[in-house]
């Protein structure tokens, strides 16, 4: 194919200055540095942490030559099964020498992206300039090599760019995209020149091992030949093509090495988006208009775009990709037919790279509308906008547009560098770009569920569990579907609005939503989550009740194959290892590591079960073996540390602790604290201090520093220091009983003598009884510390009603009914220590309370007693009446059951309840009125 044009030259020097050429060049890095100055401080966000933390290959720049013939990532099936793979040996190289540069700090991967991108831009530079010159007819060299500047800051500039640049994981797009402009450019050159192109043949290659997407950069150079009009059957064409070919085939080759499979590891599926024939197709259209669009009107960067199987009602989205499309590939055609060769490359430039994306979306991932794949094609789009200017008489309309598109898009981008600076702020806008996509939602949970656990911050453990509930949510439409979840509402009281819907709505009221693309995968992790959610939620309300979360993990274990995933069953563990029950905790941890067996985490678990019970040798032999899986895990070798020393193997643990001061840091507060805890043991507490010391110079919160520092000083003798010690382990940690009975212990020391004045005695009871209370209730269930605690009690308590109701209150709370029981007796015969006029109201409160621990308890007939107790005292009270008639249901008596269930229905519209709770506690009363109305109709059971 050969065309010609000639347009009329403006200028006639053929090359442009030096001095005009480099100061351009430096304008470029500066003005692209200075766009991505706020990427540098930018975290680990989504992908970082399996392609960067936890790859062994990205260790070190020895460690990614020693696999350079390995996969990078590889994507399995349940019977490991390759089902792609992503062989990327320069990435991981690139990573590597990030994380040298920077000591595996976060900027030195930023910095590695930015360094490419700037190299990316100056090549645009060098070939859009070539280009216009070539292509676009530009005689002046200099107008070139303006017009070429031009081209790379809208390349540089352009928001697609951000996702490439500002996120460590996507290295691999400015490193291909540098790669493959450089070897078009090669290409050029040697083509004017008639030279073979093998210095663009060997850098497509590298462009190759850099990123899959590379495989356009063929078709780019045969694009090359076709707007210059030259021949591919000439001598040099063959030659050429021979040599752009021989690289796809070299790839080919290693890849099916590599892989040990023919499909080479690309050509299998990645995964069904569940499309009809026809959404296929429209599909492919609505992707590649959505491309374009990007492309050509960058004004909403996003780094998640759904994907719909059934496009929702009233979607234009297939036709204005068609029209983005369609208007594409139109303008091509034309600038072809009008001979615009520039504008030609440029614009068939862009739908090549596109291309594979489009023809085969299930390869790209489950957000395949992603900017990262328009890395390339960003220079195409720049370069036939550029073209069309650079034409012109005057240079003014060109500069315009460029400075003016520059600025705009500058600032786009420089806003959308925000999202990639943390985790919590990338999933933040992803949940913004898809706010009904299922797997956005579970990955905002768990990126909220780390927070928590960083911050322990009540409000982003709530948004964590909101974000699972939406995620199990979004597949399913609730009844008419108007269900809206109301931001402005407490976090509470969103989750019981979700939960109710979520778990009450009857399955006859449920349907799958088709336009909403979801996973089995995604279930069973928002499952996981809304599990571990409410498994934290029971630290924060400081109530020990685990029933809720062992009956969804139960129930979750009996879905499809998930009670054979390790993960689920390692929940399980962590949830009966809660409730004391160890037998059951190693069963399903057996469970974890037979469906994993090199995963140290479930060794390490493991090992924890076996510390609790007590079988110190046991647990040091399993973090052993787990230590060999991942012998450079700190907190895996002080948990081996922990178990030697509980053991009594005080030389085995002093080797592993200095080990891990020695090596990871001789700042590790844990290590610190575990040498004074041996030095404890040793019976030198002088030495202790010393480490303790140190350990609360890194960090004056650490509550197991302060609770080993009172140890330390009880050895000494030191009394009040040691009081102060435990006083603040016990702030700082509120559930440890340990801190709480020893501070209870050495406050009981200094009880005032018998001729203390009596504002002495109350100072020391105020001091004593809160964290006497509080020893109490954190106290083992059986053992010698709680009957001496309660002994203590006892005599604090004496016979006054008031403390002991309020006892057996807070113990409710922390569901010890058991404990409750007993005091809320205690309470009742004291009664007659109450003042008249308060009796009543306590004794109401006091005979609730009692029935219902008599119920739990299984106490039923006590139960009915104090209920009709509390009831005579107050006919009115809403809560007595709901449980006198829930316990005279539950044990059929449903006559008696007819006056309570009607009188606490009556007294329902102004009981107070709260509103998540309301239709609950409705439908439980209208349940036993059905009931008692069904018996009542069928009469007496006659006898047999």
């Amino acid at each position: 194919m050969s065309v010609t044009n000639s347009p009329r030259p403006i200028d006639s020097d053929s090359v442009a200055p030096r001095p005009l050429v480099l100061a351009l060049a430096l304008l470029l890095i500066a003005a692209t540095a200075a766009l991505y100055v706020p990427s540098l401080s930018g975290e680990l966000v989504y992908d970082d942490l399996p392609l960067i933390e936890q790859a062994p290959a990205t260790r070190s720049i020895q460690a990614a030559l020693q696999r350079f013939m390995e996969p990078f990532w590889e994507f399995n099936n349940q019977d490991s099964e390759v089902q792609r793979g992503v062989w990327r040996p320069l990435t991981s190289l690139a990573l590597a020498v990030g994380r040298t540069i920077g000591g595996g700090a976060p900027f030195g991967f930023h910095l590695v992206s930015l360094l490419l991108h700037i190299a990316g831009t100056i090549v645009a530079f060098r070939l859009g300039a070539l280009l216009l010159r070539t292509r676009a007819g530009i005689a002046s060299a200099t107008r070139a090599a303006l017009g070429g500047a031009a081209v790379a800051w809208l390349f540089a500039f352009h928001p697609a760019q951000v996702e490439s640049v500002a996120w460590m994981s996507a290295v691999n797009d400015p490193l291909f995209g540098f790669l493959a402009l450089w070897a078009l450019l090669s290409y050029e050159r040697a083509a004017q020149a008639e030279r073979a192109p093998w210095l663009a043949a060997l850098l497509m290659l590298l462009a190759l091992a850099s990123k899959e997407t590379a495989i356009v950069v063929p078709i780019l150079a045969v694009l090359l030949d076709v707007t210059a009009g030259r021949r591919l059957s000439s001598t040099p064409g063959r030659r050429a093509l021979l040599a752009l070919f021989l690289p796809l085939a070299i790839w080919y080759g290693v890849r099916v090495y590599v892989f040990g499979d023919v499909t080479a590891g690309v050509f299998r599926d990645h995964g069904d988006f569940g499309f009809s024939a026809s959404r296929e197709w429209t599909f492919r259209i609505e992707l590649a208009g959505g491309f374009l669009r990007h492309l050509f009107w960058p004004d909403a960067p996003a780094v998640f775009r759904p994907v719909h199987p059934v496009l929702p009602a009233g979607s234009q989205a297939v036709l204005h990709g068609a029209l983005w499309l369609g208007g594409t590939v139109v303008a091509a055609i034309a600038a072809l037919v009008l001979r615009k060769r520039a504008v030609a490359f440029g614009l068939i430039g862009a739908l090549v790279v596109i291309a594979p994306m489009v023809a085969s979306p299930d390869r790209a991932g489950l957000f395949p509308e992603s900017d990262r794949y328009l890395y390339l094609a960003v220079f195409g789009a720049a370069l036939a906008l550029i073209a069309v200017l650079a034409r012109l008489r005057s240079a003014l309309p060109m500069a315009l547009v460029t400075l003016t598109a520059a600025a705009l898009m500058g600032r786009i981008s420089w806003a959308h560098e925000d999202t990639f600076q943390n985790e919590i702020a990338f999933r933040d806008a992803a949940v913004e770009d898809a706010p009904d996509s299922p797997n956005v939602r579970w990955g905002a949970g768990r990126a909220y569920i780390t927070e928590y656990v960083r911050t322990q911050d009540t409000p982003t453990l709530e948004q964590a569990y909101i974000h699972y509930l939406h995620s199990l949510k979004a597949v399913t439409k609730y009844g008419d579907g108007s269900f809206v979840d109301d931001e402005t509402r407490s976090g509470a009281e969103r989750i019981a609005r979700l939960e109710n819907l979520i778990l009450n709505t009857p399955a006859e009221k449920r349907r799958l939503d088709p336009t909403v693309f979801a996973t089995t995968d995604d279930r069973y992790q928002a499952t996981l989550g809304q599990i571990y959610s409410n498994l934290l939620r029971i630290d924060v309300a400081k109530t020990p009740d685990l029933d809720y979360p062992l009956r969804l993990a139960e129930g979750a274990a009996q879905i499809l194959d998930w009670g054979k995933k390790p993960e689920l069953a390692s929940l399980l563990a962590q949830i009966h290892l809660r409730r004391g029950e160890t037998q059951q905790a190693k069963e399903a941890i057996a469970l974890a590591m037979k469906a994993a067996p090199s995963n140290p985490s479930y060794q390490a678990q493991l090992g924890q079960i076996l510390m609790r019970e007590g079988n110190f040798e046991g647990a040091r032999t399993t973090f052993d073996r787990a230590l060999e899986l991942r012998p450079q895990d700190a907190d895996l070798r002080l948990d081996f540390a922990s178990a030697a020393l509980e053991g009594g193997r005080l030389e085995i643990a002093e080797a592993a602790i200095q080990r891990v001061l020695a090596e990871d840091s001789p700042k590790n507060v844990r290590a610190l604290v575990l040498r004074a805890t041996l030095e404890g043991k040793r019976r030198r507490p002088t030495e202790a201090l010393r480490y303790l010391d140190r350990a609360l110079a890194e960090n004056p919160n650490n509550g197991l520093a302060h609770k080993q520092r009172g140890l330390a000083m009880v050895q000494l003798n030191d009394f009040e220091g040691a009081l102060e010690s435990f006083s603040n382990a016990a702030r700082l940690m509120p559930e440890d009983f340990q801190s709480h009975n020893n501070v209870a212990s050495l406050l009981l020391r200094q009880q005032p003598g018998p001729n203390a004045s009596e504002s002495a005695q109350e100072s020391w009871l105020l001091a004593l009884e809160p964290v006497l209370v509080r020893a109490y209730m954190l106290s083992p269930p059986s053992g010698q510390e709680q009957l001496l605690l309660q002994q203590q009690l006892e005599r604090l308590v004496g016979n006054n009603p008031d403390r002991a109701l309020n006892l057996a209150t807070s113990l409710r709370l922390q569901n010890r009914s058991a404990l409750s029981l007993i005091w809320v007796n205690r309470a009742i015969e004291a009664r007659n220590a109450w003042p008249e006029e308060e009796r009543d109201g306590n004794l109401l409160l006091a005979y609730t309370l009692q029935g219902q621990l008599s119920r739990e308890a299984g106490l039923a007939e006590d139960a009915v007693h104090a209920l009709r107790n509390a009831v005579l005292i107050e006919p009115n009270h809403f809560p007595a009446q709901f449980e006198l008639s829930d316990v005279l249901t539950a044990l059929k008596r449903y006559d008696e059951a007819r006056t309570p269930t009607l009188k606490a229905l009556e007294l329902f519209p102004e009981a107070g309840i709260a509103r998540e709770m309301a239709a609950a506690v409705k439908g439980t009363l209208e349940q036993h009125l059905k009931l008692i109305e069904a018996n009542s109709a069928a009469g007496p059971e006659l006898p047999r």
